[in-house]
């Protein structure tokens, strides 16, 4: 089951401009799942007529077509990032003792779970290392420590205090 996110070039339009297609790389129940950035800025998802001249930008959901419309003037340059995030706070389907249970609600929420399985397994870092992009943001006080090639007493210990200016 393919359900990763999907990187376009601000040329890379279906035909219609601020129009990008994510057909076969996801699947989702509702629009709000379908998140969208531009040059890493997360937009603003619009169920109905866009606001043209909205900052920041709004965009639109085709769950059907399975396409997404920015709003705002042509984009001439970008990258957009188009990319699923399955609410689990609500199952599809609920039960009730004495309520028919049909498989159709069964197979909806074993989705449901299996999509942001997936999309957690996307966004994690296996603890044999891998690349991170993006910033990491650690509170005060906190610490990295590196042990050498020999597991012993004897360690590097990165501790930042409270900042008093950027550095």
């Amino acid at each position: 089951m393919a359900h990763t996110q999907v990187t376009k070039t601000y040329s890379q339009n279906t035909g219609t401009a601020n129009t990008f297609s994510y057909s076969g790389s996801f699947e989702t129940f509702i629009a709000t799942e379908v998140i969208v950035l531009l040059d890493d800025v997360a937009l603003t998802y619009q169920s109905g007529t866009i606001n043209e001249s909205a900052s920041p930008r709004q965009y639109t959901v085709d769950v059907t077509a399975k396409t997404i419309h920015i709003g705002g003037a042509d984009l001439s340059s970008g990258t957009i990032i188009i990319k699923p995030v399955t609410n689990v706070d609500t199952a599809k389907a609920t039960y009730s003792a004495g309520a028919t249970i049909r498989s159709g609600d069964l197979n909806n929420n074993q989705t449901q779970v299996l999509r942001k399985l997936k999309e957690l397994a996307d966004r994690s870092l296996d603890k044999t290392g891998g690349t991170m992009t993006g910033d990491l943001t650690m509170g005060e006080d906190q610490t990295i420590i590196f042990e050498g090639g020999t597991d012993d007493a004897y360690e590097t210990t990165l501790t930042v205090t409270d900042p008093t200016a950027d550095r």
